[in-house]
């Protein structure tokens, strides 16, 4: 009865360790998924800091490109422009650069980084410059005009007195394109306006030079036969008014009288040889009209 009733109680104590031991199994179990979901949840928050800091690195280096990107935009724009401007004053078109200088000096963001990038300029200095090489080339272009419509009037003399003006209005234009002309690096010289332009217009006034010249001496030796016919003839009227006409067609420059002395076979001045023959028309046509 006794050993029944131990083996019971060992039975009973049994089942309750077992009962115990299955709680704190559970138990533990329960604490392992708790500390295996808090885990899972720590491993997921680090990855998502993670995709959150590469997201936030990207997003800055793709900020800072597109800030990069739009700065050099910004000034590669601003040069084009200047450079629009530029090309206007090598090829002489200063009625397409002015404006674009005008333009450019209305944004002084652009002004401002114009002058803070290299090479350095400075639209105000451009833009008088570019007046003041227009200003040189519409006095040369003047000159030049009013010597064609001296020209195309057979006012011969005149024609070259304003060739020969703009000759020396074309060499202060370069004289000028020289001075404000930079010297790069290499000792090459950045030229503000096309020499070869500039080259072509010399050659251009050598040219109408030259047609005047001849024009004007093919003239006078008309002019020159028909006063010797009238004077032999003693029509002296006739013989003023060519003389008249000869005295117009007298040239400034000293080279043209050099060339029309020779062309003439002439002793003295062609000035001093129409003078003489006109003081001896005069007195001739005293003679004829005292009064």
């Amino acid at each position: 009865m006794i050993e029944s009733r131990n083996k019971r109680r060992n039975e009973e104590k049994v089942t309750r360790e077992k009962v115990e031991y299955e709680a704190k199994l559970a138990e533990e179990a329960q604490l392992r998924q708790e500390v295996e979901a808090q885990l899972s949840t720590a491993r997921k928050q680090r990855r998502l800091a993670r995709m959150v800091a590469a997201t936030s690195f990207i997003s800055l280096l793709v900020s800072l490109g597109f800030g990069i990107w739009f700065v050099r935009d910004y000034i590669s724009a601003s040069r084009d422009q200047l450079n629009i401007s530029q090309k206007s004053v090598f090829s002489e078109l200063y009625g397409a650069a002015i404006p674009g200088y005008e333009e450019l000096k209305q944004h002084p963001r652009r002004c401002w980084v114009l002058s803070h990038t290299k090479p350095a300029v400075k639209v105000d200095d451009e833009l008088e410059i570019a007046k003041h090489f227009q200003s040189l080339y519409q006095t040369v272009d003047s000159s030049l005009l009013k010597g064609d419509a001296f020209f195309f009037r057979d006012n011969y003399a005149r024609a070259l007195h304003f060739y020969y003006e703009a000759i020396e209005q074309q060499n202060d234009y370069k004289k000028r394109n020289t001075q404000l002309s930079a010297v790069l690096e290499n000792g090459a010289t950045d030229w503000r306006v096309d020499t070869a332009r500039i080259q072509a217009k010399f050659h251009a006034f050598d040219y109408r030079i030259e047609n005047a010249r001849k024009a004007l001496i093919k003239e006078f030796k008309i002019r020159q036969r028909d006063f010797e016919a009238f004077n032999e003839a003693k029509v002296w009227g006739q013989a003023m008014r060519n003389l008249e006409r000869m005295q117009q067609l007298l040239p400034e420059q000293k080279p043209d009288q050099a060339i029309l002395k020779h062309e003439l076979n002439l002793d003295e001045e062609p000035a001093d040889y129409v003078r003489r023959e006109m003081e001896k028309c005069t007195r001739e046509l005293k003679k004829i009209r005292p009064y």
